[in-house]
């Protein structure tokens, strides 16, 4: 979880006119598909305005974040930095003790969006401990344990088969 606080907002508002916007999800990633042809214009704001967010267009979603290639990813992807909340004036508006306490969801390099992994069981070592790894690759880890067929991941067992005995 990272701190988040109202002092630490960005408002879409100042840079957008929201109404253009279909908001898939939001804060700290905000994920949306733009109406009325306007992509090439919304983008062009939220990039000219960049500072404590990243904005990129589906295409140019960085790898690591295994997101660019699915259908289901909208238009254009933001991402506020660590500590930030973007949304819209409304929005804020209408949560006044809004952003407060923490938060997650934020880019996947930063520190305090690690989790932590516990296991234990037969084939796992006993007492190993590993280096971080990205959680993309527990579902090839649990459909070996499982003995289930896995479907096609961007994770791979062998990122993380060091743990098994």
């Amino acid at each position: 979880m990272a701190e988040v606080s109202r002092d630490r907002i960005i408002v879409l508002d100042d840079m957008i006119d929201p109404k253009d916007l279909e908001i898939i999800e939001y804060s700290p990633a905000v994920m949306a598909n733009v109406k009325n042809g306007k992509l090439e214009e919304v983008y062009t704001s939220l990039k000219k305005n960049e500072g404590n967010f990243r904005v990129y267009l589906k295409a140019d979603i960085p790898e690591r974040y295994h997101l660019k290639n699915h259908y289901r990813v909208p238009e254009f992807l933001v991402v506020a930095e660590l500590g930030y909340t973007i949304n819209t004036r409304e929005f804020f508006g209408a949560r006044t003790g809004y952003p407060s306490g923490g938060a997650h969801g934020f880019d996947n390099k930063e520190r305090e969006m690690y989790g932590i992994f516990l296991a234990n069981g037969p084939d796992i070592k006993e007492g190993f401990q590993m280096k971080a790894f990205e959680s993309v690759h527990l579902y090839a880890l649990m459909a070996h344990l499982m003995d289930v067929k896995p479907v096609e991941t961007d994770g791979s067992l062998d990122s993380i088969k060091v743990i098994m005995q």
